[in-house]
């Protein structure tokens, strides 16, 4: 594979941003540009290990960084992108931008494609393709995607249904006592909907209120959500197989160990493994579980390819009742 100095990326980007221009006639100007160069050192490693989860070990060579020369264009112009000041992408590289919002996420993901594309005619499809899937992956840009066309969809349901929105209560029976106070003789007639195994068609016969298309919603999405947990239990507990014969070995391991790199930047396996880590750590009882039903131990560990968790310097485990899964 031929790879690039990431020295000679960073003296391009000096040239692209005319930093190389400016007069330089004082030790501390002479000094900028090294100042400047470590600045995008930093971006690098942030964007490697950070972001896209590699180990950097695995890209010093010689004591200096490498990356292969179909990457080298992309990886330039995302830097390029972290030195644009309160961009979305500078915001990103600095930590300060809240990806639990939708709208971020797909801001990020324009301003990112753009700097790719960008490099369209230094690199090879292949590449751009490769980069694109694990950003995706990285700010989980297809689900927000979807969670905010989702958002139009129930905002044009509700502007639809207006004319069957109404609080008319059916079946109630009021008294009015001599001192003019009321009160019920029979309370209103509160449907309670069961989809059960119902098809769609089935369903829809339950519908005279607005309020009943949200109702039905909210019951689909909470089976989505246990059909997505059970899926999710079932992955994570095929890797943790796999970890106990690599704990055979008798060696420390890793999920990096289960994929093959080729030494390229972009892998949206670690994308995978990043977002198990952060579900195991913000559920300890789902992990405790599977380690105890694998015979394991040190799952998150395992998967932390992040590079940044305190679990590196520390064995110890919260206390916490495993859940049953």
């Amino acid at each position: 594979m031929i790879t690039v100095r990431m020295q000679k990326i960073y003296e391009n980007i000096i040239i692209l941003k005319g930093w190389d221009e400016q007069d330089i006639h004082t030790d501390k100007e002479k000094d900028l540009i090294g100042t400047k160069i470590r600045t995008l050192r930093n971006k690098f490693l942030v964007l490697l290990e950070r972001k896209m989860c590699c180990n950097p070990v695995r890209f010093n060579k010689g004591g200096g960084y490498e990356v292969s020369i179909t990457e080298a264009p992309i990886i330039q112009n995302i830097l390029l992108g972290a030195l644009e000041e309160h961009s979305l992408v500078d915001r990103w590289f600095k930590g300060n931008l809240n990806l639990d919002i939708s709208e971020n996420v797909i801001g990020l993901y324009d301003e990112l494609q753009d700097w790719i594309f960008s490099a369209a005619g230094e690199t090879d499809q292949v590449t751009i393709s490769e980069w694109l899937s694990a950003i995706d992956g990285a700010i989980d840009y297809t689900n927000a995607k979807k969670t905010n066309e989702m958002k139009g969809l129930l905002e044009k349901l509700r502007a639809t249904a207006k004319p069957i929105n109404h609080t008319i209560n059916y079946g109630e029976m009021i008294a009015t006592n001599e001192d003019g106070s009321r009160e019920y003789v029979q309370q209103p007639y509160q449907e309670q909907i069961d989809i059960g195994d119902m098809t769609i068609n089935e369903i829809m016969k339950y519908v005279s209120k607005e309020r009943h298309f949200f109702e039905l919603l909210n019951i689909l999405v909470d089976s989505f959500t246990v059909c997505a947990h059970d899926a999710a239990i079932a992955d994570i507990l095929y890797f943790a197989e796999a970890k106990t014969v690599m704990d055979d070995n008798g060696e420390e391991n890793s999920a990096r160990d289960l994929i093959q790199f080729d030494n390229m930047v972009a892998s949206d396996y670690l994308q995978r493994f990043r977002h198990i880590y952060d579900y195991l750590k913000g559920n300890p009882e789902i992990t405790q579980a599977i380690e105890s039903k694998t015979g394991t131990s040190d799952l998150l560990k395992f998967f932390d390819v992040t590079g940044a968790s305190k679990e590196r310097k520390s064995n110890r485990k919260p206390k916490v009742k495993p859940e049953t899964i």
